[in-house]
């Protein structure tokens, strides 16, 4: 029934491995081809669908022109980033070509906890303890990352959505944040703003 749904925003489900793909190349390719269909199958046959591309963030200068591909011709209207997988942090600069793009589309991009592999969690026999840390652990990852490692302050515009995860890891970083400024940690400094007025411009969502 067409009266019960006003709208909803499609995000992938394997596609959430993408950063694990190590050929540059090939996930140029495998990005492109899923951002196509995604349009093509959903969003271009009705109108309440909204799809998010994925982006061969391995790449940073080709995921800045698929980031502006999919906004601009596909009417996609953001990007799900992967905050596993990839050999770098999504903070590092190497990524701030796409953070650049964002910034000057006014899009959204949405983290992801993505794939467990590889963040300690390896070990465990059973997919239950895995679950309950593989999404918010991740997403602490790039928040701490974005905030120290300058991206909201050289990008202050770009949107962000931290989903999947739910909102209870927030607490553990306000707290933990908030005490390493209270004992004067040196490398504390390097940020323009207290860790919490970061949350409060109105462009990130944490969900």
């Amino acid at each position: 029934d067409k009266s019960v749904t006003a709208a909803s925003v499609l995000y992938p489900t394997e596609a959430l491995s993408v950063g694990k793909l190590r050929d540059p190349n090939y996930a140029v390719a495998i990005c492109r081809a899923y951002n196509d269909y995604v349009h093509d199958c959903y969003q271009r046959r009705d109108k309440r669908l909204h799809a998010m591309a994925i982006l061969p963030m391995q790449a940073p200068q080709e995921a800045a022109k698929e980031l502006r591909r999919a906004v601009r011709e596909l009417g996609l209207l953001g990007a799900m980033l992967p905050a596993t997988g990839l050999p770098l942090h999504l903070g590092h600069d190497y990524y701030w070509p796409v953070y650049e793009e964002a910034d000057k589309l006014g899009c959204v991009l949405a983290i992801h906890g993505g794939s467990n592999n590889f963040l300690g969690m390896d070990t465990f026999g059973k997919l239950g303890p895995s679950h309950v840390l593989h999404h918010p652990v991740p997403l602490m990852y790039t928040l701490v990352s974005y905030v120290y490692d300058g991206v909201f302050d050289r990008f202050p515009s770009m949107r962000v959505a931290f989903l999947e995860g739910g909102a209870a890891w927030l607490a553990l970083l306000l707290d933990r944040t908030a005490r390493d400024v209270e004992v004067g940690l040196p490398y504390m400094n390097g940020t323009k703003k207290a860790f919490a007025d970061y949350l409060t411009s109105g462009n990130v969502l944490i969900g």
